[in-house]
């Protein structure tokens, strides 16, 4: 036999399944660190397979580059991690 849940219970059960700031920090941190790993990664396997005979300022260019871009998915992350507590 079921009960009604009223707003105040659907309410409660939501916030306990929803994560605290402080634990999305935690699991931000955890990304940021996987994703660089990932990206320097990729960046690596470019240079190597597009760029090992460039010259040095193509090398330049295309490390400066590759790093500065690498800000698009770490704002993503520390966007969801500052995200306030419900």
């Amino acid at each position: 036999m079921g009960y009604d849940l009223d707003g105040n219970d659907i309410k409660r059960r939501r916030q306990e399944r929803e994560m605290t700031q402080r634990q999305r920090k935690a699991w931000g941190t955890a990304f940021s660190i996987l994703s660089l790993i990932i990206w320097a990664t990729l960046g690596m396997w470019a240079y190597e397979l597009f760029l090992l005979d460039a010259p040095t300022l193509v090398h330049l260019a295309f490390f400066v580059l590759f790093g500065l871009a690498w800000i698009f998915p770490a704002m993503a992350i520390i966007r969801w991690m500052s995200r306030p507590d419900a």
